[in-house]
């Protein structure tokens, strides 16, 4: 099959859709099909940059940090749209909205994954680009039932289920050098949060409830604008030494965090692949309602609760002073970590591939 994927999403190489495009892409070219990726560069029109791969001239886009604006004007790039068996765009940028266009005219399948700003509990509201690039497409895949709620009565495409790949096979390192490089006690529970993704809500809550845990370490990776409010928060409340932060990690500096925690604090992010990843490592996770991690945990892989302080203290004081609970969490947790992996999510995408044709010739 010929497959060309369409990214918007920018920086190149640092998101979690370029990564999870590029590990989509590795991963259906080894199974013997055709893969094209498409996405924007600052550099101008580099064809065929790597095999299979094009770049789109881009400016960033105004008030709009860490986003490209780009310009898909090369006639060169129309025939790798308009041959293919099946478009697949991730974002309604230009380069996507233009490469469903160009699909369209040639009758060639489109499926559209809807973008992590539009999923979220937080998310904007739906707006007509959104709207009308999810009507162009035969198939929508979404990470979040949330959104999916959110679209459907906007929408007669088709919605179905998809999450990003997580990056890690079942994680066995062991703890103890990532903790010693930490200066965290082998004795600690360490709860891990990933990403920027928490809302104030969630971050007020863990304020009131960490000053409770003497116990705990808080190991925050690659927070954001989140980690100087928990720094404040540690100062007020005297309780920074259980704090640990860092940023801008390898993936086996990853693996080793994961490793090294307890249990996971998951984010509000729509793309759950930290969650995937927590699991393979056999950590059990502490979600919030209303987020996507909490539409992906089951009672025997972790614990959901509202974004209020006695009730995150509550869950917190469980996972950390109950480890038999917490082994039992994390033992089922890793049981079910293949649904995120690379082999079970390109499974996927080619059962949503072949039903977008199906679609398409009805």
């Amino acid at each position: 099959m010929q497959i060309t994927l369409v990214n918007d999403d920018a920086p190149l190489g640092k998101s979690e859709a370029t990564r999870a495009i590029t590990a989509w892409a590795d991963s259906l070219q080894s199974r013997g099909h055709d893969v094209t990726v498409i996405q924007p560069d600052l550099q101008g029109v580099q064809l065929a940059t790597s095999p299979g791969t094009y770049l789109v001239p881009a400016i960033p886009l105004p008030g709009s940090a860490g986003r490209l604006l780009s310009l898909p004007t090369h006639t060169q790039l129309e025939p790798l749209v308009a041959r293919a068996d099946v478009v697949h765009t991730f974002q309604p940028g230009p380069l996507g909205q233009w490469a469903h266009r160009v699909a369209r005219a040639n009758q060639v399948p489109a499926v559209y994954s809807t973008h992590p700003r539009h999923a979220g509990p937080h998310a904007p509201t739906l707006d007509s680009s959104l709207l009308e690039h999810a009507g162009r497409a035969n198939l929508v895949t979404s990470p979040s039932q949330q959104f999916a709620t959110r679209l459907r009565p906007h929408v007669a495409t088709p919605i179905h289920p998809l999450c990003f790949p997580q990056r890690f096979g079942p994680i066995t390192n062991q703890p103890g050098i990532m903790r010693r490089n930490l200066a965290i006690d082998d004795r600690a529970t360490v709860a891990l949060m990933v990403g920027p993704a928490y809302g104030g809500e969630v971050v007020q809550a863990l304020e009131r409830a960490l000053g409770q845990l003497p116990d705990a370490v808080i190991l925050g990776v690659s927070l954001g604008p989140v980690e100087p409010l928990l720094r404040r928060a540690a100062v007020l409340g005297q309780w920074g030494h259980q704090l640990r932060f860092r940023s801008a990690v390898s993936d086996d500096d990853m693996a080793a965090l994961y490793a090294a925690a307890s249990f996971l604090i998951a984010s509000e992010s729509p793309h759950p692949s930290a969650l995937g990843e927590a699991q393979a490592a056999g950590l059990p996770t502490l979600a919030f309602m209303g987020t996507v991690a909490a539409d992906e945990l089951s009672p025997k892989t972790g614990i959901v609760v509202p974004a209020e302080a006695e009730s995150v203290r509550s869950a917190l004081c469980h996972l950390i002073d109950d480890p038999i609970h917490r082994a039992e969490l994390g033992e089922a947790a890793r049981s079910q970590a293949d649904r995120f992996s690379l082999s079970s999510t390109t499974d996927r995408l080619l059962d949503l591939y072949a039903l977008a044709r199906r679609l398409t010739a009805a």
